[in-house]
């Protein structure tokens, strides 16, 4: 509560001065004006002179010329002599015309995606494999002007690798301990049976674009210590590389990808810690900006990463597809083979013939079913089994007569 009081007294003393300065002021041309309030003889003529009313004409029109207005979506400050004195809100405000100046900025919520809009990066082409092209990440001056930035490209750290979970920073441990369950997660994974690796669990280097949305909180702390929102921009944009920087040095890209919110709100912990002068470095003031959001918009690989983790994905789906056709119709056909020999069982029981028998007249009546046959396969092995069918053949018709036979017995009986 007590620093609550401190810091609501340090942002209306200023404007109480300022008011107060005013009030002495005005006070003192009213004392004149009533003062001087008669009518003199200009000398040697008939015309008259009256100073109390001169002053507070004057007092009017000089209070007219130094008003001002603040839109609503704009903040502003009042300054003395260049120096900013307090903040102003929207409306009807006094500017002491000669003494005092106003800067106005917008109070709306800015969007920033880092480091540029995606038509505003600027790459350049690759050099041969293992040689750094001369021009990397240079931007032209002409393209520099129209607005062009170079990506964030960052290099990812070694797979398989757990983060210290014993830390000073909260936000830090809490992360990392979220961070290497995913880890060990990735880990088991990949020593299973079947166990493939991911193909994002490698060091590599990746673009990575942010998007920050932030707001000026305090206008005269925003001026004094930053001066424009441009320069806000370059700042937050070096705090907000160096923050994912540090934390995506420490894992894959795999883990990145799995933890981008966690990393959002790790970037977001390192911007506020900056703009609110807290932190381990000494005398650092705060910014007077707020930070809305703070997030990881996208981890960019190369065209030919991506095209190949395609095709690999491409390639178990299809590989998945046939497997699954081929035990389709292995199943298919189990069941085609089940229910012949169940038929064939059948008819064995029924003709009071072996099976062997049975089989072999379902052959022979494949074969005469077939006109194109041709062909009679000769040998000792072929001939055998055709010897075979026109036995069987003959079981069977003998074994369909004889009970002909007893069915008409059994008639004349």
């Amino acid at each position: 509560m007590k620093k609550w009081l401190k810091s609501i007294y340090r942002k209306i003393k200023p404007a109480r001065t300022f008011w107060t300065t005013v009030a002495i002021v005005y006070l003192t041309a009213l004392f004149v004006i009533i003062m001087t309030n008669s009518d003199m003889k200009l000398l040697g003529t008939e015309l008259s002179w009256n100073w109390g009313r001169a002053t507070f004409w004057t007092l009017c029109f000089y209070t007219l010329l130094s008003l001002r207005v603040v839109k609503e979506d704009e903040v502003g400050a009042r300054l003395f002599f260049r120096r900013p004195l307090h903040n102003l809100s929207s409306g009807l405000v006094f500017i002491p015309l000669g003494f005092c100046q106003i800067v106005k900025e917008t109070r709306l919520i800015m969007q920033d995606e880092l480091p540029a809009p995606p038509e505003k990066i600027w790459r350049t082409k690759k050099g041969k494999r293992g040689e750094a092209s001369p021009e990397a990440d240079v931007v032209p001056a002409d393209k520099a002007k129209e607005g062009y930035k170079p990506p964030i490209r960052i290099t990812f750290g070694a797979p398989n690798v757990e983060l210290p979970e014993n830390t000073t920073d909260k936000v830090e441990q809490e992360q990392n301990i979220e961070i290497n369950k995913h880890i060990k997660k990735i880990r088991e994974a990949q020593q299973g049976e079947n166990g493939v690796r991911d193909p994002f669990d490698f060091r590599m280097t990746a673009e990575v674009f942010l998007i920050i949305r932030w707001r000026i909180d305090d206008f005269v702390r925003f001026i004094s210590t930053i001066g424009t929102i441009d320069k806000a921009r370059t700042q937050i944009e070096d705090t907000a590389t160096a923050a994912v920087t540090r934390a995506f040095a420490k894992i894959s890209p795999a883990v990145a990808l799995a933890h981008l919110g966690t990393q959002s709100k790790y970037l977001r912990a390192e911007i506020e810690e900056r703009i609110s002068g807290k932190g381990e470095e000494k005398k650092r003031l705060p910014w007077g900006i707020k930070m809305e959001t703070a997030q990881i918009k996208l981890i960019n690989f190369s065209h030919e990463f991506n095209d190949a983790v395609q095709e690999r994905a491409e390639a178990e789906a299809i590989a998945q597809v046939k497997a699954t056709e081929g035990k389709g119709e292995g199943d298919k056909e189990k069941r085609i083979l089940t229910g012949r020999a169940d038929g064939l069982k059948h008819m064995a029981k029924e003709l009071g013939v072996s099976s062997a028998a049975v089989l072999a007249s379902e052959t022979a009546r494949a074969i005469t079913q077939n006109p194109g046959q041709k062909t009679i396969i000769a040998g000792s092995g072929g001939l055998a089994d055709l010897m075979g069918v026109v036995t069987a053949l003959g079981q069977t018709l003998g074994g369909d007569k004889n009970k002909t036979q007893e069915k008409k017995g059994d008639t004349n009986v």
